[in-house]
């Protein structure tokens, strides 16, 4: 199956297309785009809210249109707009494709959390302190890095930031298909309330 999926990939995409370059951002400095068949507008208010730096827009032979742009936090994102002619199968290959994507982290950005994990744990004030442990595990969740939101939170001493924290990162990591990670920070919540909130948006 991952050989059809290659062979597929390599009939779609030009060997300059970006998912060749992992979700490399390319320069455009005219930021001209090919016009979407549907949803264009909605995206780039998306794009323009989130993102910074150029946008790569690109019409693949199935009519749908990827999105790559950088978001201000240093991560990288991938919109796709889908027209009404995708097949069942390129859909999947497409979502393979736009997960990977999304979910590639330079080691800078990972060097980067770990650094501010550490820094934020060695704040004197509490409050100061589990302010900037919940930025990192915001921050951290945002990318997909699992690991260092959850060592976020579980150092953040008071409950009710603590359970917040968690419940942002549930709702992030959740967005990113992370979703037993999301499961598995929900469920040490302390709150039964807000457990039970974010259980059930990942019901």
């Amino acid at each position: 199956m991952a050989e059809a999926n290659l062979l597929k990939l390599q009939k779609d995409y030009a060997p300059e297309h970006p998912a060749y370059q992992s979700a490399k951002i390319i320069a455009d400095d005219s930021r001209k785009r090919v016009t979407a068949r549907v949803g264009a507008r909605s995206a780039s208010r998306l794009v323009s809210q989130y993102g910074d730096g150029p946008v790569v827009s690109l019409l693949t032979r199935d009519q749908s249109e990827l999105w790559f742009f950088k978001t201000r936090d240093g991560s990288k994102g991938v919109l796709q707009i889908v027209g009404f002619t995708e097949e069942p199968e390129a859909v999947k290959i497409r979502y393979k494709l736009l997960v990977s994507a999304a979910n590639e982290i330079s080691a800078e950005k990972r060097e980067e959390l770990s650094a501010r994990l550490e820094a934020a744990a060695m704040i004197g004030s509490q409050t100061e302190r589990d302010k900037a442990l919940a930025q990192v595990a915001t921050d951290a969740a945002r990318v997909g890095k699992v690991d260092t939101a959850s060592a976020a939170i579980n150092r953040i001493g008071t409950s009710s930031t603590r359970d917040q924290a968690s419940l942002d990162a549930v709702r992030l990591l959740a967005k990113r298909g992370l979703r037993k990670e999301a499961i598995h920070i929900a469920q040490r919540i302390s709150s039964s309330t807000t457990r039970d909130l974010a259980l059930s948006e990942l019901a």
